[in-house]
């Protein structure tokens, strides 16, 4: 296991890329080390961080990391109107969270814009704000996996999370996309 590990760290290191650092990420996550050890998988978290701060300095690392995760760079993204994205972000800053529709919860939260790594010397930058979302019933997430009929959705955001190769572009609201079992989401608005 040490072996492939450093051979897939050397081939990171040697060809930066988002590729060939998503390609660590996910091998390393994949590995069970032989002794139990909480903080293996948080080693390979904080590597793939600091090699996304050399290749991207002027991004924000948490972004870049989630797009990693969530398949981001493998889909096409397309412009989405959402007649409600303006009502909705104004709920989020208010009180931080927001129901969508029933069957989505966003959470809003405020960060600091810096974050710390113990394989950088300097903070790695943080975006300000953080979007998560969370599907809320099991019948709406087999529906967007394929697995349930179409009709008993009828919500435009709910049949476009369902096509799984795009990233949906709400202006002034977030960039939303459904991989594997979860939706992801980055936030397009400020303070």
């Amino acid at each position: 296991m040490d072996n492939k590990l450093s051979i897939a760290l050397r081939k990171a290191q040697e060809n930066l890329s988002i590729s060939s650092i998503s390609e660590f990420y996910f091998y390393g996550l994949s590995l069970k080390p032989r002794a139990y050890n909480p903080s293996f998988h948080v080693t390979i978290e904080f590597v793939t961080k600091a090699f996304l701060s050399l290749l991207h300095p002027d991004e924000c690392n948490d972004q870049l990391m989630h797009k990693i995760k969530g398949g981001y760079f493998n889909k096409k993204k397309v412009a989405f109107q959402l007649n409600e994205s303006e009502s909705v972000a104004t709920e989020l800053k208010k009180k931080g969270t927001f129901r969508y529709k029933g069957e989505i919860d966003f959470y809003l939260h405020r960060q600091l814009p810096e974050e710390r790594n113990p394989f950088v010397r300097v903070p790695l930058k943080r975006a300000n704000l953080d979007l998560h979302t969370k599907i809320i019933m099991k019948d709406f997430k087999l529906y967007l996996n394929g697995e349930k009929d179409e009709s008993l959705y009828a919500d435009p955001l709910f049949r476009a999370l369902r096509v799984k190769d795009q990233v949906l572009f709400i202006e002034n609201f977030a960039e939303l996309w459904y991989h594997e079992g979860q939706i992801f989401s980055l936030p397009l608005f400020e303070n």
